[in-house]
């Protein structure tokens, strides 16, 4: 597999399971709800904010939206971890943690895949030349 359809594979992987992702946020905080909690679609938007604001980047293309998106999913790792410890976790918890973890493999790939594709390509100036 050459290093464009490398590119190309974590781009689209990246953006669906970042779709899916926010999906499942939604499923968790509208639908099925631990019943301490109440469904609330603003405790979702304000949940979902984070990660909609690299949207933008990231369907330009932009390592660096890539990598810090990278940074922000470690902080909803964190959160999530910590949600499969709660006496009422769900298969969405689960479902959760497992596409963050691959959210955030194909997000890395890609910035560095990108990276590597750019030095490559011929009248593209390096970024960190200057």
């Amino acid at each position: 597999m050459n290093l464009e359809t490398r590119v190309t594979w974590s781009y689209r992987m990246t953006l669906a399971l970042l779709a899916l992702f926010l999906g499942l946020m939604a499923v968790g905080t509208l639908w099925i709800v631990p019943s301490d909690r109440e469904a609330s679609l603003s405790v979702w938007a304000i949940a979902s904010l984070p990660l909609l604001v690299f949207f933008p980047g990231l369907v330009r293309r932009n390592f660096r939206s890539y990598i810090w998106l990278c940074f922000v999913l470690l902080l909803y790792f964190l959160k999530l971890v910590l949600n499969l410890w709660h006496p009422l976790v769900s298969w969405v918890d689960w479902a959760l943690v497992m596409t963050l973890v691959g959210l955030y493999v194909s997000a890395m790939l890609f910035a560095r895949w990108q990276q590597a594709l750019l030095r490559q390509t011929p009248g593209v100036p390096d970024e960190h030349s200057a």
